[in-house]
């Protein structure tokens, strides 16, 4: 939690590893399962108490991890530091890059500098057989980059343990240095991790706050459980197991079903054709 000063009536961040220090609302909640039903004013309010009322120190970079799009947040902080650089991440899907370019064109009608685009999960190689796949397409970042003249800063590969490590605390590029998408987060000057325990904490935030206003829930699904590499046909948890279990036995709720990921998914989608009448 972090420390407050009574004094001044300020707080003190969290230090994390490397002596990052580190602010968010997921320290001044009761639990990791208790959602924030905060609209837009409140949550305005809470971003300004942690610029202006955390004593950072000095700092070499103040970096805001935002959610995608045009959100709420992302607008606040634009508003509220005038002369910030943005750095925008996506996935290679084309759904994702609608969000992303939504957010580059926001940022250059509030001419703020953005620093490029990164792709984020830009392709995994199979541990058993060392095939290289794209498993969310290419070349829409690239695109991206191309269209609004901005910088393609980087492609980070998906490799299984940035999730595990980055769910214990550990910055991947410490433990894991020589991995391509270590050699990926040097290059670009930045740490980008897309962790299937954090993505959970989100799910079960929605869960909680949907029980707390009496919804019914008919059930959770685990989107993208699993990889079967085309080539050897070996199936792989990319994201890790189980997680899914605990969030419906916690909460009281039933496991739907599993949906294992696969290429064509996302590109029927992208096109607008339903994946289940295609390849059923």
């Amino acid at each position: 939690k972090p420390r407050v000063d009574p004094e001044v009536k300020k707080f003190y961040p969290v230090n994390g590893p490397l002596n990052i220090k580190v602010m968010s609302m997921a320290f001044l909640i009761e639990n990791s399962d208790s959602p924030v039903i905060w609209r837009g004013p409140m949550k305005m309010g809470a971003v300004r108490q942690f610029l202006g009322d955390t004593i950072w120190g000095d700092l070499d970079y103040l970096i805001c991890d935002l959610p995608p799009g045009t959100s709420d947040e992302t607008l606040d902080i634009l508003q509220l530091i005038p002369k910030e650089n943005v750095i925008i991440v996506s996935t290679p899907q084309e759904v994702a890059l609608m969000d992303a370019r939504k957010t580059i064109k926001m940022a250059q009608i509030m001419k703020r500098n953005i620093l490029g685009i990164i792709e984020n999960m830009s392709g995994y190689k199979c541990p058993k057989c060392g095939e290289f796949i794209e498993i969310f397409g290419s070349g829409r970042c690239e695109k991206a980059a191309k269209d609004f003249s901005i910088q393609l800063l980087g492609k980070i590969p998906f490799e299984v343990e940035v999730g595990v490590q980055s769910d214990r605390g550990i910055p991947f590029v410490i433990k894991y240095s020589n991995y391509d998408s270590a050699k990926a987060f040097k290059e670009i000057v930045i740490i980008v991790s897309t962790p299937q325990e954090v993505a959970l904490m989100d799910a079960r935030k929605t869960i909680k706050m949907a029980q707390i206003m009496k919804r019914n829930i008919l059930g959770i699904i685990e989107n993208m459980s699993g990889y079967k590499c085309p080539k050897c046909g070996e199936f792989i948890e990319i994201f890790g197991s189980g997680r899914c279990e605990k969030a419906a036995k916690d909460f009281s709720i039933q496991l739907l079903g599993k949906i294992p990921f696969e290429v064509e998914v996302g590109v029927q989608s992208d096109r607008g054709i339903p994946f289940v009448i295609k390849y059923s």
